[in-house]
């Protein structure tokens, strides 16, 4: 009991001396705090703290605004692609042929490649494929075709889709690199088969 009570005691002025330690600490920057040279040293600080803070709220806001940038031009390249495809297959379905040339053929394949990254389509899936063409189609304008042509234009580009090409992991990839390129680029550079055809 004795033993206890000399520890508890050792304790307690073990604490009392901390306290008080603590307690002159705080006097001693409380005063130091008053003097002219500390204030505006503090100043200083606080207002480069102030500073710093909003320099990384103005570059988060301009990063998210480049973000937002960049994904917009991404959706306007997608849409070219897209675009320049349905120009083709309709420019081909004003003739009487029944095969693509080279260039409808690339033009028709980044569309439809393009079709379905806009979508989040996965084109190593059939089903998606023929969902990817399906859409490509569903977007094409047969001014001045008539209905069988539509048809048979319609049938052929299915079986190009699904038959005739393949979408391999490096073709995509490439794509996607030349779109991201474009779309990171403030210039205007025509789309018009810069691509050579990647199957």
């Amino acid at each position: 009991m004795t033993t206890a009570n000399s520890e508890l005691a050792s304790i307690g002025n073990d604490y009392n001396a901390l306290l008080s330690k603590y307690k002159l600490f705080i006097m001693q920057w409380n005063e130091l705090k008053q003097q002219p040279e500390i204030v505006e040293a503090i100043e200083r600080i606080e207002k480069r703290k102030k500073q710093e803070a909003e320099e990384r709220k103005r570059q988060e806001a301009e990063c998210k605004r480049d973000e937002q940038t960049r994904q917009s031009r991404f959706q306007s390249v997608l849409i070219r692609f897209i675009n320049e495809g349905h120009s083709s297959l309709g420019k081909f379905s004003q003739t009487e042929r029944i095969n693509f040339n080279d260039k409808e053929a690339n033009a028709i394949y980044y569309g439809l490649i393009a079709t379905a990254v806009n979508d989040r389509l996965s084109l190593n899936v059939s089903k998606n494929i023929e969902a990817s063409v399906n859409k490509f189609l569903a977007g094409m304008t047969w001014n001045g075709c008539t209905e069988f042509r539509r048809e048979c234009v319609s049938n052929w580009t299915k079986l190009f889709a699904t038959k005739d090409v393949t979408y391999t992991k490096d073709a995509i990839s490439n794509f996607l690199s030349f779109v991201d390129y474009m779309s990171c680029s403030c210039r205007h550079i025509r789309l018009a088969w810069r691509l050579k055809r990647m199957r």
